[in-house]
């Protein structure tokens, strides 16, 4: 029995393979953090991604509304008939922006609705709301915009503000 005790032929064998087994435990767990770091740095990346075509979206049509306002604003002798045009251009259909660059594999698109939301004689409140969309990835961003339209007495030319809350 002593003799089996004092042999130690197998012990530096047993004390390598603990070693090994401790070692490619410790490099799993290693390449599983790294793998769940990169599948969450790939989604945050996407989300980002998904913010600023939402946003994209949204200054496309203040520019859009901008162009139109600007451009037929000295056609109409009212503000409703201004108006009028402004919302059959804008409020009908929706918007859907699809030219930006390939994400990651995906085409980003903005998906984007005017709606009004208040209305005096001359003045117009509409919300602007934009989904961003990239993949499964989605964000929403809207914006209240203002559109002011007023004829002035003594002067025949016709004055517009556009202005917009932040994001």
């Amino acid at each position: 029995m002593k003799k089996i005790l004092m042999d130690k032929n197998g012990y530096a064998l047993i004390t390598t393979l603990f070693i090994l087994i401790l070692i490619s435990i410790f490099g799993l767990a290693i390449i599983s953090i790294t793998t769940s770091n990169f599948y969450m740095t790939k989604v945050d990346s996407r989300s980002q991604s998904s913010y600023y075509i939402a946003e994209a979206g949204v200054n496309y049509v203040i520019d859009k509304i901008n162009t139109e306002a600007h451009r037929n604003v000295s056609k109409y002798e009212t503000s409703e008939e201004f108006f009028e045009n402004l919302e059959d251009h804008f409020l009908r259909n929706a918007f859907i922006l699809d030219n930006f660059e390939i994400n990651n594999g995906q085409q980003p698109k903005a998906i984007i609705n005017v709606s009004r939301v208040s209305m005096d004689e001359d003045t117009r409140d509409y919300e602007i709301e934009s989904v961003g969309k990239i993949g499964k990835s989605t964000r929403t961003v809207s914006s209240i915009i203002s559109v002011n339209w007023n004829k002035q007495v003594n002067d025949s030319t016709l004055d517009l503000i556009l202005y917009t809350n932040k994001f």
